[in-house]
């Protein structure tokens, strides 16, 4: 296992950058064409909302994190294999949702979701990357450089916030 700069924030975007572009076209190909196998521990449907192209997706996302990250507390949506993998012995934490809107959006091929990866460093976000698989947006950011959406070829592109609102990347009224 690697140290603390070699498992930081940006080893974090490096080694999910490919993989989180993989889990969005796992999602996107089986976007509403397979079926909701709920969880029976969960208290809300939206919780429990479960597919196949869930757990395929955070495998793709937890596989390559394992080199570096094995070390981390994880939260992750599923109980999947590589879950059990990760030791949680380190003051830092992965959140991964795969498909986040299974219920309300993913299912009917209808409505926003996305797959979303985060990393907290003593309780505190360092970096994240969410994909927009519909759209085939992809973004990440680390603490102190920025955000970033990748172009066509993957290059990323540092996103602004224009005063007129024109560029800014923002979420509102999606589901709980």
């Amino acid at each position: 296992m690697g140290t603390r700069e070699e498992a930081g924030p940006e080893a974090f975007v490096a080694d999910l950058r490919p993989a989180i572009r993989q889990s969005a076209a796992i999602a996107r190909s089986l976007e509403g064409r397979v079926p909701n196998e709920p969880k029976d521990d969960e208290e809300t449907a939206v919780k429990a909302a479960l597919t196949v192209a869930d757990t395929a997706a955070q495998e793709a996302l937890l596989v390559p994190l394992l080199r570096r990250f094995a070390d981390v507390e994880l939260e992750a949506e599923e109980d999947t294999e590589s879950v059990r993998r990760f030791s949680g012995r380190r003051a830092a934490r992965i959140v991964i949702d795969p498909i986040d809107g299974t219920l309300r959006s993913y299912l009917h091929a209808q409505g926003p979701y996305a797959v979303l990866a985060g990393l907290a460093i003593d309780d505190v976000y360092r970096a994240a990357l969410v994909a927009l698989p519909r759209e085939g947006v992809f973004l990440h950011a680390i603490e102190g450089r920025g955000a970033f959406q990748e172009d066509e070829e993957g290059a990323p592109v540092p996103v602004r916030a224009e005063a007129d609102g024109r560029e800014i990347l923002v979420s509102y009224g999606l589901p709980q």
